[in-house]
C-alpha cells in the first residue's frame, strides 16, 4: 500500500524540515510513499488529489490552510489532515474540520511522530471498502459504500 501525503507549506526551511521528517518516519516504517509538495492551498486543492495524510500551514499564499482544509471537507475528501503552523488562534476551528492533531512550529520530532503513528492507524483501521485503479498516472482510490 503507497501512502499519499501532501505537505502544504511555504516556508522553505519548515518544508523542508517537514519533507525529511515524513521521510525519516516512513523509511523506519518500511512504508511506500508518495510526498507531493505545495506552496500554496489553491494549488493544493487544484490538484484534486485524494491524500492519505495532509500536513497543512495556516498562513499560506493564494488561499489560507483552513480554508482549503474546508474546501477539501466539503468535497468529501477525508484526508487526515495535520495542521502545523506558528498561529494559535485556529485550534478550535481545526477541529471542527476534523483534524487530527495541531502542531505548532517549531516542530517537536517526538510529538510529530506520535501524531503520523495516529494517522496511520486511522488509515490502516478504517473500514471504508474502496477500488483502486491503475491509470496512466498512477493509482486512483474509488470509495464505495455497502
Amino acid at each position: 500500500m503507497v501512502i499519499k501525503i501532501a505537505i502544504c507549506e511555504d516556508e522553505s526551511y519548515f518544508l523542508t524540515k517537514l519533507h525529511s521528517l515524513v521521510y525519516k518516519y516512513l523509511k523506519n516504517k518500511k512504508v511506500e510513499t508518495s510526498i507531493q509538495v505545495f506552496s500554496d492551498g489553491a494549488t493544493f486543492l487544484a490538484s484534486n488529489q485524494d491524500y492519505d495524510i495532509v500536513l497543512m500551514d495556516i498562513e499560506l499564499p493564494k488561499l489560507d490552510g483552513m480554508s482549503a482544509v474546508n474546501n477539501l471537507r466539503k468535497n468529501k475528501k477525508m484526508s487526515q489532515v495535520i495542521f502545523i503552523t506558528a498561529h494559535k488562534d485556529y485550534v478550535f476551528q481545526a477541529f471542527e474540520v476534523d483534524a487530527i492533531d495541531y502542531l505548532l512550529k517549531p516542530i517537536d520530532d517526538v510529538k510529530f511522530f506520535a501524531t503520523i503513528d495516529r494517522a496511520m492507524e486511522r488509515i490502516v483501521n478504517h473500514d471504508d471498502k474502496f477500488l483502486l485503479l491503475q491509470t496512466k498516472n498512477g493509482f486512483i482510490r474509488i470509495h464505495t459504500k455497502n
